[in-house]
C-alpha cells in the first residue's frame, strides 16, 4: 500500500466533490465556466481511476466520510463557490507540488489544474477574496489533518 497515492486520491476525490458542488448548485452561468467544471470533474475520475500505484479503498473511503462528517458538523455550511475554488485551486498547487517530474502524474493532474485555473481566475482574478481563501484553507487544513499530510496544512 502506498500512503502517498491514498493521500491522493482522497484529495483528487475531495476536488471531484468539490467541482459537482459548483456543477449542482448552477453557481456559474458562464456557458466556458460551466464547461471547465465538467471537464474538471471527468479528468478527476479519470485519474482516480489511472492513478498508479496500490491503494487501500476502506482507507480513502474512511478519510472521506471523515471529512464530510467534519463539513456537515461545521456551524458554517454555505460555502461560497469561490471558497471552493479555492479548495481546488490549493489542491492542485500542492499535488502538482508533490509529484512534480512525474510525467505520467503531471499528464493526469494537468487538465484538473487548468480547469480549475479557468474557474478560479473567473472567480476571483486579483485573488483578493480572503475570506473565500480563509474558509477553503480552514477546510483543506483539516482534510491534510486528517489524510496526514501535516507538511501541507
Amino acid at each position: 500500500m502506498s500512503a502517498e497515492t491514498d493521500q491522493t486520491l482522497v484529495l483528487l476525490a475531495t476536488e471531484a466533490g468539490c467541482l459537482e458542488t459548483l456543477r449542482q448548485t448552477n453557481a456559474f452561468a458562464r456557458v466556458d465556466i460551466k464547461a471547465a467544471i465538467a471537464a474538471g470533474f471527468a479528468a478527476c475520475q479519470k485519474a482516480i481511476i489511472e492513478w498508479p500505484g496500490m491503494s487501500n479503498r476502506y482507507w480513502v473511503k474512511d478519510r472521506r466520510e471523515q471529512f464530510q462528517r467534519f463539513v456537515e458538523s461545521h456551524p458554517d455550511r454555505g460555502y461560497s463557490a469561490v471558497a471552493l475554488a479555492c479548495m481546488c485551486e490549493r489542491i492542485n498547487a500542492d499535488l502538482l507540488h508533490r509529484d512534480d517530474g512525474v510525467a505520467r502524474k503531471m499528464a493526469m493532474l494537468e487538465p484538473i489544474a487548468a480547469a480549475s485555473r479557468k474557474i478560479h481566475d473567473f472567480c476571483d482574478r486579483e485573488g483578493l477574496n480572503f475570506p473565500a481563501y480563509e474558509k477553503g484553507d480552514e477546510l483543506l487544513d483539516e482534510l491534510y489533518r486528517i489524510i496526514g499530510l501535516r507538511e501541507y496544512a
